[in-house]
């Protein structure tokens, strides 16, 4: 309980956030009991811990003997929260249109299954991108998931990412498999509609089974999705070669995992010349920061792999981008800029630099 640690250390929440490295490192899970109060001050003082809470085997649960907020205090938190949080700009008035049209939908009496699968299943998607609306989602699948119809392959993807995102793992997991047979028939039919959706489909399912330790799963899923998106870019290079990018990066962080270092170095490279030169062509605002991440991921190798001189001059590029990029927008940047300088103190003390 998150509750009673804060009465007694105030500064409890900034500490779990500077060491939520180590909580990931511990490999079993954790649950947070929480208040929706709570949750604000989440989203203030260990808004990075939180971010990482699916990978890392971390839960905050709102705690039943905690008096807890209606439904219109909880959107109102909700609509702070993206307020408050500069990388969900852009979601605040599609969240208010879909829960105006939810509301509207309700009072009109309209079948719950058309409320269920062209309102509910969009706000889902919504809420699951923001900190503590863990209870509206909730409440929403108590009240419509029976009437959301997942044999359309489109809605089944959507409710699996929602129930990911939750920690629902073994339902996320049978959605998705559902999903992909469908999309596989419609794939052999039509092709040029549908093997997208395969695509992205085994890359979500490859990172669902990486967090559950299927490391030969979710290789054989990144595997056959980087092939299909190869073979997308090739026809359409300015669609699908940043998702070749974002796949490499996700196939070299399993084989880091696995110990597979050689051939995860080829993973990160070959990612971060593609993330160059769309950063360079096409929209640097948008292709920098993968730049950067990506960098980092493979100083965290070259690093692990003792290639000292290497991950040092990886840590100092991305450290110099991110800077950049928080002179701009400091919210969503200072937090990477923070923690490039941690490794690259590990580093420097490592290598006896002191």
């Amino acid at each position: 309980g998150l509750e009673p640690a804060l009465e007694h250390n105030p500064i409890f929440l900034v500490q779990l956030n500077f060491g939520r490295v180590g909580l990931a490192e511990l490999g079993i899970p954790l649950l947070f009991w929480v208040s929706s109060r709570t949750l604000q001050r989440v989203n203030r003082e260990a808004l990075d811990l939180y971010n990482q809470r699916v990978s890392a085997n971390l839960y905050f649960q709102h705690d039943p003997t905690l008096q807890q907020s209606d439904s219109s205090a909880l959107r109102y938190i909700a609509q702070e929260t993206v307020r408050a949080n500069k990388s969900l700009t852009g979601i605040e008035e599609r969240m208010k249109l879909l829960q105006h049209q939810l509301d509207d939908a309700e009072k009109q009496h309209i079948e719950p299954k058309i409320i269920a699968n062209e309102i509910v299943l969009e706000l889902l998607d919504v809420y699951s991108q923001i900190l503590g609306a863990e209870p509206l989602i909730h409440t929403l699948l108590n009240k419509y998931e029976a009437f959301m119809d997942t044999e359309n392959p489109k809605n089944c993807l959507k409710l699996a990412y929602v129930l990911q995102e939750m920690g629902k793992r073994t339902e996320a997991m049978d959605l998705y498999q559902k999903a992909l047979q469908t999309l596989r028939e419609l794939a052999v039919k039509n092709p040029d509609v549908y093997l997208p959706d395969v695509a992205i489909t085994l890359n979500n399912l490859g990172v669902l089974q990486k967090n559950m330790n299927d490391y030969a799963a979710a290789l054989a899923n990144y595997t056959e999705a980087l092939t299909l998106y190869r073979e997308l870019a090739v026809k359409n290079p300015d669609v699908y070669l940043p998702d070749v990018a974002g796949l490499l990066n996700n196939l070299g962080a399993l084989q880091k995992n696995t110990n597979d270092y050689a051939a995860a170095l080829a993973s990160f490279t070959e990612a971060l010349t593609l993330y160059r030169e769309l950063a360079a062509a096409k929209n640097p605002d948008v292709y920098l920061p993968d730049v950067a991440q990506t960098l980092n991921n493979l100083a965290n190798l070259q690093y692990n792999t003792n290639d000292y001189a290497a991950a040092l001059a990886s840590y100092t590029e991305a450290l110099t981008i991110l800077r950049e990029l928080a002179v701009r927008n400091p919210d969503v940047y200072l937090p990477d800029v923070a923690t490039t300088l941690n490794n690259l103190g590990a580093l420097q003390s490592e290598t006896n630099d002191y």
